[in-house]
């Protein structure tokens, strides 16, 4: 009978997460201010980008303490520990 592994999701995926689609929504809220047709819906998408901005810098600064997310590290820093923490999840 095989084994099944559970996954669990931490409180620093969850951030990542969180991170990720802040980016992803700024961008978007970018473009469409950029292409509304009309000065309200530039301005309505301007505040959201704002608004979203002002998120993702809590969720950031959020992860920065926890020593989650270092702007520092080179990605492949980064990525050498995200592995070595996967490998810690799968044992």
């Amino acid at each position: 009978m095989a084994t099944q592994a559970t996954a669990t999701i931490t409180e620093k995926d969850i951030a990542s997460m969180l991170l990720t689609d802040a980016k992803g929504f700024a961008q978007k809220c970018c473009t469409a201010a950029v292409e509304a047709t009309s000065p309200e819906l530039n301005r309505l998408f301007i505040g959201e980008v704002q608004k979203c901005l002002s998120f993702q810098r809590e969720v950031w600064e959020f992860m920065r303490q926890k020593g989650w997310y270092d702007p520092y590290k080179l990605p492949r820093q980064m990525a050498d520990q995200d592995l070595k923490e996967a490998e810690g999840v799968l044992r």
